[in-house]
Formats: structure tokens, sequence, C-alpha cells
């Protein structure tokens, strides 16, 4: 996948990237404001990562096909099977020590909105690893033709220190606004880093 994004989608973008991102167990918690964020993620990790990936992808038989491959995981908001599957293999691979990505603040491919998820909070309580904070912004050159059509001639990473102190406010059994408040937490350092 790392080979196929980098040298064909991305090969005339210039990708320039601050920090590392773990070679181990890590929760990498990241803007969406772009279709290409996750793969420009994974292109700056020297190993796979599996991303929390809209259901609705996987339909599209070779989009499906890719993001199967490269072992994505499968949610969709109000599918409760679905999403604990998503939740149990990404303690899966965390347990194989391979970093999972999650977006708390996407756009909601059923519902066509930005909705502020919790699950982050879910994954940070049931999972004892070091949470990543990382910020992508693109240089928008062009108008996409299509999904495979890069929009950008240059990208940029910027990976976070591993958040200290947070895990401590994530606590079993608090009320959906404590979490979502500590979502929009999340969130705020996430932006708040210089690319």
């Amino acid at each position: 996948m790392k080979i196929i994004t980098r040298d064909f989608f991305l090969r005339n973008v210039e990708i320039r990237v601050n920090g590392t991102i773990p070679q181990k167990a890590a929760i990498l918690i990241a803007n969406h404001d772009n279709s290409w964020d996750p793969p420009l993620i994974i292109s700056a990790s020297k190993k796979i990562v599996h991303f929390f990936t809209a259901n609705v992808l996987f339909k599209n038989i070779l989009k499906g096909s890719f993001l199967r491959l490269s072992e994505q995981i499968p949610v969709q908001s109000g599918k409760k099977t679905l999403n604990e599957n998503g939740f149990s293999k990404a303690s899966y691979y965390l347990k194989k020590n391979e970093p999972v990505g999650i977006f708390p603040y996407p756009v909601d491919l059923i519902k066509k909105k930005r909705v502020l998820y919790t699950g982050v909070i879910r994954m940070i309580i049931e999972n004892d690893v070091p949470i990543i904070p990382i910020r992508v912004k693109i240089s928008e050159a062009r108008k996409s033709k299509s999904f495979y059509d890069v929009n950008f001639d240059k990208a940029f990473i910027t990976i976070g220190k591993p958040l200290e102190g947070f895990r401590e406010k994530c606590k079993k059994g608090m009320p959906e606004e404590y979490y979502l408040g500590l979502t929009k937490e999340l969130m705020k350092h996430i932006n708040s880093l210089e690319c």
C-alpha cells in the first residue's frame, strides 16, 4: 500500500514530515480535512497504520479491496456490531505492536456532515499505549476530478510528542458530555500543532 500510494498517487507531491511516528503500538489521532490524510500519514510511517475507516468506502470494489489489503478497520455510526468488531480489531493490532489511527472529527459519509466522535476516548481507556497527535495540512493547487486525482502538490505532516497526563482524564462511566469535552480537547491540541 505504501509503495502504491507513494510511487503512484503521490509521486508528484512534495511531502514534508516533522517528527516520527512510533514503530510500535500507539493510538494516532489526527485531523481529517481531506480524503488523502490517511494515505499521507501511512506514507510517513515505517509500519502500516490501521485506520478506523467509513464502512461505505469498503462497498466500492476497487477501494474496498485496497482497504482490506491494507487492513483498515470498517466502522459506521449506528452499526453497533460492526463498531464493536472495529474496536476489537483495533485492540488486536495494538497488541501486535502496530499503530492504530483514528479521526475524532471527520465528515460522516452517511450523515454528510462533520461529527465529533468519542470512540477515541474509548480507545484510550481500553488500550494503555502512547497517544500521538498528528496534524496534516495540504496546499490545494487545483480541483480534483476524482478520489484518485490528487488535488495538491505539497503536504505537511506534523507528528507531535506523546500526550502526557491526558489518559488520567479518561475514566469509565462518565457522561457522554464529558467524553465530548475530552474529544474537543484532543482536537484543540491537534490543531495547535504547527505545519
